[in-house]
C-alpha cells in the first residue's frame, strides 16, 4: 500500500529535509541546500534551469554554470528521490521540479488557512534559511533577502488573517471566538497590530484545456502573486485554483481571512495573449478594478515581469484608495487602530488645516493603541511637516519638533518598509530638513522594492528639492507609466512642472501644470510652478488669479522647502507683488477641493 505521508523540508531555523518516517536526508551543499529552497518557494515548485543558473552561478561563464547546475540536480536527485517511487524532484532540458504534492514546507504552510498552520512554524520558528548565505551570488542574496523579509510579515500576519476571519465573518464575533484557533487571539477581543489591507490571489483561468495554456495561466498567476507580496502594504494569501465559476466571492473571502480577491484569466487567440485582470471586494461583491492587456505570443517572456509589475502596482494604489474611502464614510465608533489610521490617511489629502489637524490627532490615538505602528507615526511626521511648510503651526518650533520625533520614532520601527521611508523621505523636504538624507532613504526604499510607484513618486520630489530636476522627471513619469490612472497624477505633474521650469521647457511645464492645477487648485506649490510657468512664457494676465489665490493661502512661505532655483523664486516674487491686492477676490478660496479618497501614495 502507498504510504501517503509526505516528506518535510523545514526551511525556517536550521535547515532540514525529512522522509515520511522522519529520517533526515543528508544535504550538506550550501548550493544544494540554495537550489532545493529556490525551487520549493517558486509558487508552482518549478523553476526554470536558465533563471537558477542566473541565481546560484550568475558570474560564471554561462557552460560553467550549466554544468553546476547539472552536477548539483544530480546530487540532490541522489539524495532525496527513493528507489521505485515516483522522484520528489525532477528536471527536463528546461525546467527543475519538485512535487509538492508529496511534500511538506513549512514556508508554505504560512500561505495557507490560518487554522493549518502548525504551532511550530509560529513559535520563534528562526530566520528562513538561518545562517546561509553565498557571498559573490548577487542573485541569490537579492532573492534571500526579499524572502526573509517576506516570511517575518507572512508570520506578523497569520494572527490577522484569523481577525479578517471574524471582521468579515456573518457570524457574531461571540461565537466566532469560541472557534478560533489559539494562535488568533480572538478570544480577548484583541485586533492585531500592524494589520494591513488583505488580497486572495486565485489561481487564473483559462478556457483551454490544452497543458500549455493551463501552465501558461499557472505562471502568470505566479508572477502576479509575487510582485503583489513586494509590496509592503499589502498582506498577500494565495488561494490557488478554483474549479467553481463563477466564484462566491464572500464565502471565499471569509475561508481566506481577506477583503479583497484577484482573478484573472489568460486566453490565447492566434499568437496573441490577452490578459484580464479583476479586483473584487468580496465583502460588498463589488469590482473596484479591472483591466486587460494584449501581447503578441512570442513577446509574452519578455513583458510577463512589466505585465505583473504593473498590474501589481495598480491593485495596491486600488486597494488603498478603496480603504481610505472606505474609512471616510465610515464614523469612529470604537477604538479600532486600523480604522482610525486610514481614516487620517484620508483626511490629510484634502490640505486644510483644520483636516490636517484632524489627521494629526487620529494618528496620535493610533500611536496609543499601538506605540509601535510605523505607519501611524510616518503618516503623523509627514502630516507635521506639512502643518509647518504651509505655516498653519501656531508654534512652528514646536511643529517642526513634532514632525522630527515622529519621524525618528517611525524609522525605529519601519526602516525597512518602503511605505515608512517614502514618508520620512517628504517629512525631510517638508521642514527643510537634510536632503541627502532623504535621498538615502528613497534609494533604501528602491533597493528594497525596485518597481515601488510610490517610492519613485517621493524620490521625484526629493529630487526637485536637491535641484536635480531632469532625475525627478525621470522618477515622476516612471510612476505614472506604472500606474497612468495614479491618485497622486496631479501631485506627480506639479513635480515634471517644475523640473520642466527648472530645465528650461517652460511650454511643456505648463502643459502639465494646468492639468495638475485642476485637481489641486489651492496647493500651494502647484499654483507658485504656474504662477512662474505663465509669467516665463510672457502671459502674465493668465498668471494673475493663481498668484492672488497662492498669496491669500500665505505667499512663499509654503513653498521655501520646494522651490529653491534663485530664477524661479524672483519671477515668483515679482509675479506676487505685481498681481497681489487686498481687494483679491477671496470667495474662490473655499471651493471644496476633490474628494480626499482619491490621492495615493
Amino acid at each position: 500500500m502507498e504510504n501517503r505521508t509526505p516528506h518535510r523540508l523545514r526551511l525556517l531555523g536550521a535547515f532540514g529535509l525529512f522522509a515520511p518516517d522522519g529520517t533526515r536526508l543528508q544535504i550538506t551543499s550550501r548550493k544544494g541546500i540554495a537550489l532545493l529552497a529556490l525551487i520549493a518557494l517558486a509558487r508552482s515548485g518549478e523553476r526554470s534551469r536558465a533563471w537558477l543558473q542566473a541565481q546560484l552561478w550568475g558570474g560564471r561563464d554561462p557552460d560553467q554554470a550549466r554544468a553546476s547546475l547539472r552536477r548539483e540536480l544530480s546530487n540532490l536527485r541522489l539524495a532525496i528521490n527513493g528507489a521505485g517511487e515516483p522522484p520528489l524532484l525532477s528536471a527536463d532540458s528546461v525546467k527543475v521540479r519538485l512535487d509538492l504534492d508529496r511534500i511538506d514546507v513549512d514556508v508554505r504552510e504560512l500561505h495557507t488557512d490560518v487554522t493549518n498552520v502548525r504551532t511550530p512554524a509560529l513559535a520563534d520558528p528562526g530566520e528562513l534559511l538561518e545562517g546561509l548565505d553565498l557571498p559573490g551570488e548577487d542573485g541569490f542574496e537579492d532573492w534571500l533577502r526579499e524572502q526573509r523579509q517576506h516570511v517575518r510579515t507572512l508570520i506578523d500576519h497569520v494572527h490577522v488573517q484569523a481577525w479578517e476571519r471574524v471582521a468579515l465573518s456573518d457570524t457574531p464575533v461571540s461565537a466566532q471566538s469560541a472557534q478560533a484557533p489559539a494562535t488568533s487571539g480572538l478570544a480577548n477581543g484583541f485586533a492585531p497590530s500592524s494589520r494591513k489591507p488583505s488580497v486572495g490571489v486565485i489561481g487564473f483561468s483559462t478556457r483551454s484545456s490544452a497543458p500549455d495554456d493551463i501552465a501558461l495561466a499557472t505562471a502568470f498567476t505566479d508572477e502576479i502573486g509575487d510582485a503583489l507580496s513586494r509590496f509592503s502594504t499589502l498582506f498577500v494569501v494565495l488561494a490557488g485554483p478554483r474549479v467553481e465559476r463563477p466564484l462566491d466571492h464572500g464565502p471565499l473571502c471569509r475561508e481566506l481571512g481577506v477583503r479583497y480577491l484577484l482573478e484573472g484569466s489568460v486566453q490565447r487567440e492566434s499568437g496573441t495573449i490577452r490578459i484580464q485582470v479583476r479586483l473584487t471586494d468580496g465583502v460588498v461583491r463589488e469590482q473596484i478594478w479591472t483591466q486587460h492587456f494584449d501581447t503578441a505570443l512570442h513577446a509574452l517572456f519578455d513583458v510577463q515581469a512589466e505585465i505583473a509589475a504593473t498590474v501589481a502596482q495598480q491593485i495596491d494604489s486600488s486597494v488603498e484608495i478603496a480603504e481610505r474611502t472606505r474609512a471616510a464614510a465610515q464614523p469612529v465608533t470604537t477604538a479600532d487602530a486600523y480604522h482610525l489610521y486610514w481614516r487620517a490617511n484620508a483626511l490629510f489629502r484634502q490640505w486644510e488645516r483644520a483636516p490636517m489637524e484632524e489627521a494629526i490627532a487620529l494618528a496620535g490615538q493610533v500611536l496609543v493603541l499601538e506605540p509601535n505602528n510605523a505607519w501611524a507615526s510616518a503618516l503623523a511626521a509627514f502630516c507635521h511637516s506639512i502643518t509647518f511648510a504651509f505655516g498653519w503651526a501656531d508654534d512652528p518650533a514646536a511643529t517642526r519638533a513634532a514632525a522630527l520625533a515622529h519621524y525618528e520614532h517611525c524609522l525605529r520601527y519601519g526602516d525597512d518598509d518602503p511605505f515608512v521611508l517614502g514618508y520620512a523621505a517628504g517629512t525631510l523636504v517638508g521642514i527643510g530638513g537634510d536632503i541627502d538624507i532623504a535621498d538615502q532613504l528613497i534609494e533604501r526604499a528602491l533597493e528594497i522594492h525596485p518597481a515601488s510607484g510610490a517610492s519613485l513618486f517621493w524620490g521625484g520630489w526629493v529630487d526637485i528639492a536637491r535641484a536635480k530636476p531632469a532625475r525627478a522627471i525621470t522618477r515622476f513619469e516612471q510612476a505614472l507609466r506604472m500606474n497612468p490612472r495614479s491618485a497622486v497624477r496631479p501631485q506627480a505633474l506639479t513635480g515634471i512642472g517644475l523640473g520642466l521650469l527648472a530645465c528650461g521647457e517652460v511650454a511643456r511645464a505648463r502643459t502639465a501644470l494646468r492639468e495638475a492645477v485642476q485637481y489641486l487648485p489651492h496647493a500651494p506649490v502647484t499654483l507658485a510652478a504656474l504662477v512662474v510657468a505663465f509669467t516665463l512664457n510672457g502671459e502674465e494676465q493668465e498668471a494673475a488669479p493663481y498668484a492672488i489665490r497662492l498669496r491669500a493661502l500665505g505667499g512663499t512661505r509654503s513653498i521655501d522647502a520646494i522651490i529653491r532655483d534663485p530664477r524661479m523664486r524672483a519671477v515668483l516674487d515679482t509675479a506676487l507683488d505685481r498681481y497681489a491686492r487686498p481687494q483679491a477676490d477671496k470667495a474662490s478660496l473655499h471651493t471644496t477641493p476633490r474628494i480626499s479618497g482619491e490621492s495615493s501614495r
